[in-house]
């Protein structure tokens, strides 16, 4: 990535295709026109909204824990049993989560007792997934999920921290 920083312990490899790659120390120190010093700077925890189950929610969190600062909280509302949750974030799942706190709520997300003493505002990012736990179409599901948040939560300051998952 751009902004990646080389650690003490990283190298860098250089491949060309040239037969010998020589070294010479400039006389001068070199002076980058490209790189500024700055200031690093750990991001803060997120905090991340999962509404919804799918196939996709694994790779969501797996990718959210590799990129994510330690801390970071994810609370998923899925509309499954408490048994079938218990089988799909299984402890190995969520020991492998080492920069994520999860916070598991079952729950029907297009039901307004799930958003009971929840401020939606608080979230970084909302995600809804489309839900095909259910018989129900999962892209109205997905529709009616965004209806009862628009009861919760301030949509001109939250359009761009929410994303929504059509089939």
């Amino acid at each position: 990535e751009p902004d990646y920083d080389l650690m003490e312990d990283e190298q860098l490899v250089f491949i060309a295709n040239r037969p010998r790659i020589e070294f010479k120390a400039d006389i001068e120190p070199h002076e980058s026109s490209i790189y500024r010093e700055r200031e690093s700077r750990v991001p803060p925890p997120q905090h991340i909204l999962l509404l919804g189950w799918s196939d996709i929610l694994y790779d969501i969190l797996f990718e959210l824990n590799a990129h994510a600062t330690v801390g970071s909280e994810v609370t998923v509302v899925a509309n499954l049993s408490e048994l079938e949750l218990t089988d799909m974030l299984d402890e190995p799942l969520r020991a492998s989560l080492t920069n994520l706190d999860l916070d598991i709520r079952l729950g029907d997300a297009t039901e307004r007792v799930v958003y009971e003493g929840m401020d939606v505002n608080s979230f970084g990012s909302v995600v809804v997934l489309a839900d095909e736990t259910t018989d129900e179409d999962a892209d109205t599901r997905a529709l009616r999920v965004l209806l009862r948040l628009s009861e919760h939560a301030d949509f001109a300051e939250f359009q761009d921290r929410l994303i929504v998952e059509l089939i």
